[in-house]
């Protein structure tokens, strides 16, 4: 049997035999060493834009995080509601991450918000618009009996200006060698790409230039 445990809280085992059954036992105790709580009660604050490695030591551990207060852009307040992305990533080849995100109500009870398994291979990420004022709790767990190590982050989603797809890529209007709109865009994190789509009424070459916004 497998107990979570709570400092300075007593635990009482009860010893027995099944039905009419009588004779000796053996009792033995271990403890395991938990990296993180299994419980909300007293969770670690999981802050955005700051990773943090955790294991899971034994079938059905399950570490507790706490979402913290999202960064306010430029020193504003933060808005009512904030898109934000949370992610579970094996760090040692083989764990299979589960991902489940709860919000807190006024009774204390544990709203279910999502859950992810296997998002992207064997990690796990969820997409969801976060409250200002909730309190919201993510529980990082493995997939049925694998232990091993993660790393779990949260961050907030900026919308994208311009799609990263050439499904999506935005149309830009051309007139002979006259541009008639011409978009400007932003790439608002690292990685991100904005696609543009043209059709030429004419054979030959054309420029196409890209210059920082001054």
């Amino acid at each position: 049997v497998v107990v979570s445990l709570t400092g300075g809280s007593a635990i009482f085992v009860q010893a027995g035999a099944f039905g009419s059954s009588a004779g000796g036992y053996d009792l033995f105790f271990e403890l395991i060493n938990d990296d993180f709580g299994n419980v909300p009660n007293g969770a670690t604050t999981l802050r955005f834009n700051s990773p943090v490695a955790g294991t899971i030591e034994r079938p059905g551990d399950v570490d507790v995080f706490q979402i913290g207060i999202p960064p306010r852009p430029n020193g504003e307040q933060v808005p009512e509601e904030v898109h934000v992305r949370i992610s579970q990533i094996a760090t040692d080849g083989t764990f299979d991450a589960f991902l489940t995100v709860f919000r807190q109500l006024d009774d204390g009870s544990l709203e279910f918000v999502a859950l992810n398994d296997d998002r992207n291979g064997l990690d796990s990420a969820i997409e969801f618009d976060l409250k200002r004022n909730a309190t919201y709790f993510a529980f990082a767990e493995a997939f049925g009996t694998v232990t091993g190590d993660y790393q779990i982050s949260i961050s907030t989603i900026v919308a994208d200006d311009f799609s990263n797809s050439i499904q999506g890529a935005q149309s830009v209007e051309v007139a002979g060698l006259n541009v008639v709109s011409f978009p400007a865009g932003e790439i608002e994190s690292s990685g991100d790409v904005d696609v543009f789509t043209f059709t030429s009424d004419r054979n030959g070459s054309a420029i196409i230039e890209i210059s920082p916004e001054t």
